[in-house]
């Protein structure tokens, strides 16, 4: 995982080696001490290894104070002493852990750390919350004051500098593979290989590959199931121990690597991309200094499909230098600090008045000697309002930054979870008069990418009561708790809106957008405070390597926003005004219902927890002329883990919830008409068999109609519909209904409860 965290921080503060190590397994699982190990990798193995790192440097400090570090200055130690790997903050955090350098800190024997270790620049509203996002405004500045600590008996002189990594250039190596039958599937071989290290330029500090090929390349069949055509990337060092200058001789003259036309042992992997995706992408730091005789681009066939004998292979290398970063100044570019003393510095971060909004990263360093301690810096150049543009239809540019806010690389994993992706976060602050005096107003975000294969997911965070900020849901152990707002702001940010959730498990999601298209809508409840918009590309076309986006956002309010009556049975209506500060085209509405969700108790067996298909419970429901379909699980008696799937009348999977719970819930929009599956799958019942709860709420049926529809809604401007409702014939009690509304590229996008009561 990469950054920047939740609170606009950096995210991972270090990294540590993850691949690959030898491991203990149980004895007594193996029986023979000599073979009782496995490899190990991942953050299995890259958790312990930073752990050991900071337990040596608690040693060396305890021996040195005779007391323990606090937890910032732990924390301090560790960043500042790790390893500059020459990648960005938000990959690498402060660097590799590092317990040499640590333990020399940590013991007084040489080095500094500092405090802060990173920089969260702005604040909310003036305030610098420890624990809730800071954000800051174009045109804006922030003063940090940085303390470096020499804990060693002799002066310490270092030099400052700031950084942010640059594009210097690119180079394309795509191609079009040969006939998959060519392929040889070793392991330690290559299919393709090409020498890239001629065309470096110097000063490169940072080399990255991407490489992407065609959504239906990889998925053939489009089903989110493997089999799937796959190709991994890597760099390699070339050491030619021969001295022929050569590292491969095409024998045959077919432009691929063939068995045996390598050089053996000339070869050894710096880094690899394998994700199981339609992109990869590899990166190394320092390329020219690390390498022998050359480095060698080189790809291997994976996992191949009958259906796709050729794969067309998009490559970019593209080369990345460390330079200066201009939104930060520093009152010193060097200093002493003095023994068992400290010495402080000030930086001063300018954001540019007509900066794009988005998030951008970079550090200062602190270079002594051979060592360089990486300060990570993070900033969410935020909006004000209810009205904005981001991507590329913000104000500016965007620039050659590692991290660009106008797009996306795809970086999706099928055998991952479901974060897998590349995402965009931006922020608006909304104030009070902002908001509309009367209505239900409503915050819309639109955006547009290019390529209609491509799905990127909205997801809007608003302004939410919990527990650490006011002492609201607290829950063991924290129990009576009231609740800090000056360590955890005035509340914490939960998710008010989003695009239809369409997971199914190990990173895959079905493709839905709110146009069926490369357009998305999405709105959630306006209200006072802080807002986070975040992009997720969940779905990847492939037939280029990035993906442009841009949108808009703006204030929608409906004025009433709930249709609610009670009377006999009859009909009714009620006007519905509809302000807008974005152009809503095509504009359209509709109504639906009237009716009421069923709750069932129902009965779960133990199934094969690896086949959905063996459910122990499957239901139906007939949808004819409805809004929304939802279908929820709770309440075993025994706290079993059962899933829950949805099928359409198709027999196609629409919708699945599986969380390691019994709180499972699909939401369909727009069902078409026709009968739905419901299957819920017993994944863990320990009993072998539990009753759950089960709620069909199926918002459908035409006792509610729309008349006097405009036809669009210009930006500014306002109009007025009539929601319609007929309860002739329904005995005495309440009905449901929905009112769904907007441009044609949203249809669903403003929904209007509808609550009608027949009295007696």
């Amino acid at each position: 995982n990469r950054g920047p965290g939740v609170r606009n921080v950096v995210g991972a503060d270090v990294v540590a080696t993850g691949a690959f190590g030898t491991g203990d397994l149980s004895l007594n699982s193996v029986l023979w001490g000599a073979v009782a190990t496995a490899s190990f990798g991942g953050t299995s193995m890259a958790s312990p290894v930073a752990a050991g790192n900071l337990a040596l440097i608690y040693q060396a400090w305890r021996e040195r104070t005779g007391s323990w570090p606090t937890f910032e200055e732990a924390r301090a130690l560790l960043m500042s002493s790790a390893r500059n790997t020459d990648h960005d903050v938000w990959t690498q955090g402060a660097g590799l852990v590092n317990a040499d350098t640590g333990t020399d800190v940590a013991a007084g024997l040489e080095g500094t750390y500092a405090l802060p270790v990173q920089w969260s620049v702005g604040d909310y509203r003036g305030v610098e919350y420890e624990a809730f996002a800071h954000v800051i405004h174009p045109g804006e500045k922030d003063v940090q004051t940085f303390t470096l600590y020499n804990p060693s008996d002799k002066p310490l002189r270092v030099k400052l500098k700031t950084n942010w990594f640059r594009r210097i250039g690119k180079r394309d190596y795509s191609f079009t593979s040969l006939d998959q039958s060519l392929d040889h599937g070793a392991f330690t071989t290559p299919d393709y290989v090409f020498r890239i290290d001629q065309d470096i330029p110097r000063g490169t500090d940072l080399l990255m590959v991407r490489m992407t090929k065609p959504y239906e390349q990889f998925d053939p069949d489009n089903d989110l199931a493997p089999p799937y055509n796959n190709w991994r990337v890597h760099l390699q060092n070339w050491t030619d121990l021969d001295g022929d200058g050569e590292f491969w001789v095409d024998a045959n003259g077919n432009g691929k690597v063939d068995l045996g036309e390598m050089d053996e042992n000339e070869h050894i992997r710096f880094s690899y991309g394998y994700s199981y995706g339609p992109s990869q992408q590899v990166r190394i730091s320092n390329p020219l200094e690390r390498m022998a005789d050359g480095i060698l681009l080189t790809f291997r066939h994976r996992d191949q499909v009958p259906e796709v004998p050729t794969t067309d292979l998009t490559v970019e290398v593209s080369y990345w230098k460390r330079t200066p970063w201009p939104w930060i100044r520093l009152n010193r570019w060097r200093l002493t600090i003095p023994p068992h003393g400290s010495a402080t510095f000030k930086a001063i971060f300018k954001v540019p008045k007509f900066a794009p909004y988005g998030m951008y990263e970079g550090s200062i360093l602190v270079s002594y000697g051979d060592e360089e301690v990486v300060i990570p810096v993070t900033a969410a150049v935020a909006a004000r309002g209810t009205r904005f543009d981001f991507g590329m239809r913000d104000r500016a540019l965007p620039t050659l930054t590692l991290y660009n806010n106008s797009k996306v690389f795809g970086y999706t994993d099928y055998h991952w979870r479901a974060e897998s992706g590349d995402w965009r976060f931006f922020w608006t602050d909304i104030q009070a008069e902002d908001l509309p005096a009367s209505g239900t107003p409503f915050l819309v975000v639109e955006n547009l990418w290019q390529q209609i294969g491509t799905d990127i997911d909205t997801i809007i965070l608003g302004p939410t009561q919990d527990c650490f900020s006011n002492g609201v849901g607290c829950s063991y152990p924290f129990g009576g708790f009231p609740g800090d707002p000056t360590l955890y702001g005035p509340y914490t940010l939960e998710e008010v809106g989003r695009s239809v959730y369409t997971y199914i498990g190990s990173g895959r999601w079905i493709y839905q957008t709110s146009s069926g298209i490369n357009i998305e809508m999405v709105s959630a409840p306006a209200q006072e405070g802080l807002h986070a918009i975040l992009l997720h590309q969940v779905k990847v076309d492939g037939r280029k390597l990035e993906e442009w986006f841009g949108g808009s956002v703006g204030l929608v309010t409906l004025d009433p926003g709930v249709v609610k009556a009670s009377g006999p049975a009859g009909t009714g209506s009620m006007e519905i005004t509809i302000s807008s500060e974005l152009a809503l085209r095509y504009f359209t509405a509709e109504g639906f219902g009237l009716g009421a969700p069923v709750t069932t108790r129902e009965t779960v067996y133990q199934d094969d927890p690896s086949d959905p298909s063996t459910a122990s419970f499957v239901t139906t429901v007939e949808i004819e002329h409805g809004a929304r379909l939802e279908v929820s699980t709770c309440c075993t008696d025994s706290g079993s883990d059962i899933d829950l799937y949805v099928y359409g009348p198709d027999g196609t999977l629409l919708g699945a919830s599986t969380t390691p719970t019994d709180e499972e819930n699909v939401s369909i929009l727009f069902p078409e008409d026709g009968t739905y599956t419901i299957a819920v799958h017993g994944w863990s019942v320990p009993t072998g068999e539990d009753q759950f709860d089960l709620t069909i709420n199926a918002v459908q049926g035409y006792d509610v109609t729309v008349t006097d529809l405009p036809s669009e809604i210009p930006a500014g401007g306002t109009a007025t519909l009539t929601v319609n409702w007929d309860t002739t014939g329904k005995a005495p009690g309440t009905y449901y209904g929905l009112v769904l509304m907007g441009p044609i590229t949203a249809p669903g996008l403003l929904e209007v409860p509808v609550e009608i009561t027949v009295e007696e």
